[in-house]
């Protein structure tokens, strides 16, 4: 019985002795504003201070620097009340009165951004393939081209959309005007990425005469466009180079450098037929052969006379 009226008469002290919770806010709202409303009090009677305009979108209508007006901040704080959160600048015009120097920003350049070929119109493309037909005798254009990869993506796009059969007709009557190609090899597309690889050596350095010295100068590999040029020499020569593609290198002003060795069997094999030609290769190559190990062999001298003329020069030094 004794614990009975203990335990009922210690919940009574508890429940009186705890404070509800909004009893709690209600005292801390009341102490703050105790500690608070004397300093904004006294900050709405300081003279104004100019800060940065165009702070906040609820900016007042009156200009800063009117009696009893504060520009308002960005941050939501009042520069007089608390200068220390705004940093140097703010804490300065807090004081002084006078307003701080805007921070210059460098604008961030703006991104290029890759039209997709979904997106581009079709007129507007169709006009740039046409001027780049006149310009370059062809409308095929590669997919990488390093002037205009949107209009070699649209290119590849409409090759796409009519193999799967969803280009419209009145569109490919429109390209079979221009005498577009929906089927391209793996070599004449090689052939024409190389063309443009040529153009883009022309644009760099003003001539088609490639040199694989200029490797070392601008960072490119032009070895393989070199190697290209001479192919097309031989083929040349052969006369296995078409029409088209002698014209599209007319057009760039290429002069193609045929070797006399080559003119001259190619006109020594006009008169002959299939099995003396076969015969007469055969030869040509074996003279080839023969031909390049003696140069090898002669490198071969050179070095060897080379080392040993260092070597009597390391002895000639070690005496002294």
């Amino acid at each position: 019985m004794l614990s009975g009226i203990l335990r009922s008469t210690w919940r009574r002290v508890r429940f009186q002795h705890c404070t509800p919770l909004a009893a709690v806010q209600e005292q801390k709202q009341a102490a703050l504003d105790k500690v608070i409303r004397p300093v904004v009090r006294e900050a709405r009677r300081a003279p104004s201070v100019h800060l940065p305009a165009a702070a906040s979108p609820k900016a007042s209508r009156k200009p800063p620097g009117v009696a009893g007006d504060v520009a308002p901040d960005p941050s939501g704080v009042d520069a007089a009340v608390c200068p220390a959160v705004l940093g140097p600048a703010y804490m300065h015009a807090s004081v002084s009165g006078e307003p701080p120097a805007p921070q210059q920003q460098q604008a961030a350049p703006m991104p290029s951004r890759k039209i997709r070929p979904s997106r581009m119109e079709f007129e507007a493309m169709y006009q740039q393939l046409s001027d780049w037909k006149q310009q370059y005798l062809t409308a095929h254009v590669p997919g990488y081209c390093f002037d205009a990869p949107e209009l070699g993506a649209w290119v590849r796009k409409m090759r796409k959309q009519y193999k799967d059969g969803e280009l419209e007709q009145w569109k490919v009557e429109r390209l079979n005007q221009l005498q577009f190609e929906w089927e391209i090899t793996d070599q004449d597309a090689r052939w024409h990425h190389l063309y443009h690889q040529l153009r883009q050596y022309q644009l760099l350095h003003g001539s088609t005469d490639v040199d694989i010295k200029h490797i070392e100068e601008d960072g490119c590999d032009w070895s393989q466009v070199a190697w290209w040029l001479k192919k097309q020499a031989r083929l040349l020569a052969k006369q296995k180079l078409s029409s088209h593609y002698r014209n599209m290198l007319a057009q760039l002003g290429v002069t193609l450098r045929i070797p006399k060795r080559i003119v001259t069997r190619t006109a020594a094999l006009q008169a002959l037929n299939g099995p003396e030609r076969r015969k007469l290769r055969k030869k040509w190559k074996q003279m080839d052969l023969e031909a390049a190990e003696a140069v090898r062999e002669q490198q071969q001298q050179e070095f060897e006379q080379q080392q040993e003329q260092q070597r009597r020069q390391e002895e000639v030094a070690s005496r002294r």
